[in-house]
C-alpha cells in the first residue's frame, strides 16, 4: 500500500505498506510524473487511477505479469493497493511457421526487447508481454526486410505453467 498525504505541498508524505519486491523509492521513482501532477492539479479521481495504471505498469515491465493495483482516496490521501502475484519467467517459446529465417534468429528478435530494456540473460528473462509484442513486431520487420511484405505475425500466445513459468508460441506466416 502507498499511502500519499498532504500532496498540495513541493514533497508528498508517504506510508508505504504491503509491497515487498520494490523500494517505495523505485516505486516512487516509476510514478513520478503521476505524483508531481497530483502535486500541480490536486488529488482527484483521474490522477488517482493514473497513479495506479503506472504502478501496475511498472509491475508488468518487471515480469509481475498478475500484478493489480487498485486505489482509494481518503481526505487528502491517496492509497494504492498492490497486490504483486508472483514474478513469472519466461519459459518454452515456440515460433511456427518460418521456413525462411531461422528460429534462432526469431527468438532474439522476440526476445530483444526484454533483454536490452532489463538487462538480463536470456535465460533468466521475466514474463514482459508487452515486450513480447514489440518483439512480435521486430519479427515482421525482418520479414519485410527479406522481401516479405505481406507477412503476419500473431500476437504472442501466452501460457501461464505451475512454479511460474510461461510458455508463448508465436505464429508467422510469409
Amino acid at each position: 500500500e502507498i499511502s500519499t498525504r498532504d500532496c498540495s505541498s513541493d514533497v508528498c508524505s508517504s506510508d508505504l505498506k504491503g509491497t515487498h519486491v520494490f523500494s517505495e523509492r523505485a516505486l516512487r521513482a516509476a510514478i513520478e510524473e503521476q505524483l508531481a501532477q497530483i502535486r500541480a492539479e490536486g488529488l482527484t479521481r483521474p490522477n488517482a487511477d493514473d497513479a495506479a495504471y503506472y504502478t501496475a505498469v511498472f509491475y508488468h515491465q518487471n515480469g509481475y505479469a498478475q500484478a493489480e493495483v487498485s486505489w482509494k482516496i481518503r481526505g487528502s490521501e491517496l492509497l494504492l493497493e498492490v497486490q504483486e502475484g508472483n514474478r513469472i519467467q519466461l519459459g518454452a517459446i515456440g515460433i511456427e511457421g518460418n521456413p525462411s529465417i531461422s528460429s534462432a534468429i526469431l527468438l532474439q528478435l522476440l526476445t530483444s526487447v526484454s533483454t536490452e530494456r532489463l538487462k538480463v540473460s536470456k535465460n533468466r528473462l521475466p514474463l514482459v508481454t508487452a515486450d513480447l509484442e514489440a518483439g512480435a513486431g521486430r519479427i515482421a520487420e525482418r520479414y519485410r526486410l527479406e522481401g516479405f511484405l505481406d507477412v503476419s505475425v500473431s500476437a504472442p500466445q501466452i501460457t501461464f505453467e505451475p512454479g511460474g513459468t510461461s510458455r508463448s508460441e508465436e505464429h508467422t506466416s510469409e
